[in-house]
């Protein structure tokens, strides 16, 4: 063998590396990349798990909190918000609405 021969094994860079070092490091960076794919994986399985179970309890409580406002305030029949609506001398919607569309433009 000659000399350029027998380099290319031991310093095919340049910077003093050989090819089993940066083979290993290579392997070394694939096998990290693996693990992080697996975790990466793992993380999505359950974040979508854990949203799954967030939606569902915020139905069942959302289901509970207009269960317990039902039970404890029975809803106001037509009749009586008409009635406190005259008493609180109240203005007509359409004419609300332009009291709030004053107010909303600084003119009110």
């Amino acid at each position: 063998m000659n000399e350029s021969t027998t380099n290319q094994g031991s310093d095919c860079n340049g910077a003093g590396k050989t090819l089993g070092s940066v083979a290993g490091e290579l392997k070394s960076e694939s096998d990290r990349l693996v693990q992080l794919t697996a975790q990466v994986e793992a993380d999505q399985k359950l974040i979508a798990a854990l949203t799954t179970e967030r939606d569902r309890f915020r139905r069942l409580a959302h289901a509970w909190a207009a269960k317990q406002c039902d039970e404890r305030q029975p809803p106001v029949p037509d009749s009586d918000v008409q009635t406190l609506a005259n008493e609180e001398n109240a203005l007509p919607l359409g004419a609300f609405i332009e009291e709030l569309e004053r107010i909303a433009q600084g003119n009110g």
